[in-house]
């Protein structure tokens, strides 16, 4: 008896049932894949995105490749750059870290999480859905939010009274690799551009990255190792831009209770111009109005996968994982020149998995041996 299955995007240990083409986001679970090896990162991305913001529990942890380990209990900040499900770490540019109190300079360790700037928080206060992420940060009473949309973003940040709130941003932050070379400008009262170049997977890559604040940088200073960079007759030196390694921008201002400060990002892998040009991305949106879009453009990815399941006791079963979105689902079943391929499934348990990612398929019947199929695009032959 065959059954027509929409869509599912099974990131929970449940058994497969047949669901509406409504609202299929809300059977994903970023999480599964931040622990273990898997090395996988919760935070927000649209389908294809070339920017991924998300929390860094760790920089120079092997194991947590994508920069978030799930059993790790305290948070360096917020970088935008991340790799999913590699087994070597790299990428984590540009960390953001808000806060109240004391501007810490260094990381700190995991041991001891209040000699740094890394904060401690609780899963219970932790949220992930696709296209959004937020936690509260214990050690300052700051709630963090961020969203994605192609090569930009946004950050909320949500502040508990204080006279000594805070945002920084540590370029030296690199996941296991090492920052050569950064630069930091002030271009006016509520921007900032930055640049850096990092030798990891290959011996040189660059990357830049725009900043505008809803709050004016008043008090805006940068850092280069740990001390203010100020004007003087040496090279790359004054209080608007600066050049060399282990650069922080440390902006301080007040907060009411509740304020909300947002911050519109974005990412380029060629120019600080090119950062800004992708900026515009945002003109007219709002935090919630460009989490709702990354939200319809998951909706609408999902959507694109139908399943067919019938018994089919007398075949030898196969196990197949799906990568919902990427293009290796397609190359792997494309085996012939016909434009569908069935290809036999054996159910499974998730909990026998623990390194699916957010974009996978898994399909799981304890009694049933499922076919799938997915139409190839036009063209592929």
């Amino acid at each position: 008896m065959k059954k027509i299955l929409k869509t599912i995007f099974l990131c929970v240990s449940l058994p497969v049932f047949s669901l509406s083409a409504e609202n299929l986001t809300q059977y994903v679970n970023p999480m599964i894949g931040t622990d273990g090896y898997g090395n996988v990162y919760p935070g927000a991305q649209i389908p294809f995105g070339g920017i991924q913001i998300s929390p860094d529990t760790d920089a120079k942890f092997y194991d947590a490749a994508a920069g978030y380990k799930y059993n790790h209990t305290s948070i360096l900040g917020f970088s935008l750059t991340h790799l999913s499900g590699t087994g070597i770490p790299d990428l984590g540019d540009f960390l953001f870290i808000p806060g109240t109190g004391e501007m810490k300079l260094d990381p700190g360790k995991r041991e001891n999480p209040t000699e740094g700037y890394r904060s401690r928080y609780s899963h219970d206060r932790e949220w992930a859905s696709p296209n959004y992420y937020a936690v509260e940060l214990s050690d300052y009473g700051v709630k963090a939010e961020m969203t994605a949309g192609l090569r930009s973003g946004m950050f909320r940040f949500t502040y508990p009274k204080s006279e000594q709130a805070f945002i920084m941003i540590d370029m030296n932050h690199t996941l296991w690799q090492s920052c050569e070379w950064s630069n930091l400008r002030m271009e006016n009262d509520s921007t900032l551009t930055g640049y850096k170049l990092v030798k990891g997977w290959g011996p040189e890559r660059h990357v830049y990255f725009t900043a505008v604040f809803s709050k004016k940088l008043k008090n805006l200073r940068f850092m280069q190792d740990k001390k203010p960079v100020i004007y003087n007759t040496s090279r790359f030196r004054s209080c608007y831009e600066a050049w060399r390694k282990n650069l922080m921008a440390c902006i301080s201002f007040e907060a009411a209770e509740g304020e909300e400060i947002i911050v519109k990002t974005a990412v380029s892998a060629v120019s600080t111009a090119g950062a800004t040009l992708n900026l515009q991305e945002l003109n007219g949106m709002t935090f919630d109005s460009l989490r709702e879009k990354g939200v319809s453009l998951w909706e609408q990815e999902l959507a694109k996968y139908q399943i067919e399941a019938e018994s089919l006791s007398n075949l030898a079963p196969t196990t197949l994982i799906v990568d919902c979105f990427l293009k290796r689902l397609i190359l792997f079943l494309h085996s012939t020149n016909h434009r569908h391929h069935l290809v036999p499934v054996r159910c499974m348990s998730v909990r026998s998995i623990p390194d699916l990612q957010l974009h996978t398929i898994l399909l799981f019947c304890p009694e049933e041996i499922l076919s799938v199929r997915v139409p190839l695009p036009v063209g592929w032959q």
